[in-house]
């Protein structure tokens, strides 16, 4: 029979795309800091050439980038500092997050 073929090919195709998807879904931090340290920068310098920081990233035209945890997060209320995170603690496990007094902070 032809289906008795299939196994033997299957199964090992089957681990490695399962072996791969736990390596991708393992979070680089020091690229996710990366990442943010550009939105952080792109943040300082709305805040330079305005006075404060925007009421959302697309105010100030900056484009969150698509990371394998998700967008890019932010949240300002005026007069405080913002918040800038990516990850969700109940779905990936962590939540990655930046404040400026504070700095990066890792919850995991």
């Amino acid at each position: 029979m032809k289906w008795k073929r299939w196994p033997p090919i299957v199964v090992p195709v089957f681990v490695m795309v399962a072996m791969g998807y736990c390596t991708a879904r393992t979070p680089n931090y020091d690229s996710l800091k990366a990442q943010g340290n550009t939105l952080v920068q792109q943040l300082d310098a709305y805040r330079a050439a305005h006075g404060e920081y925007p009421s959302s990233l697309g105010d100030a035209h900056i484009r969150a980038p698509l990371t394998f945890f998700g967008y890019w997060h932010y949240d300002s209320t005026p007069g405080s500092p913002y918040w800038l995170w990516v990850g969700d603690y109940g779905r990936d496990g962590f939540r990655l997050r930046y404040i400026p007094d504070r700095g990066w902070d890792l919850d995991d």
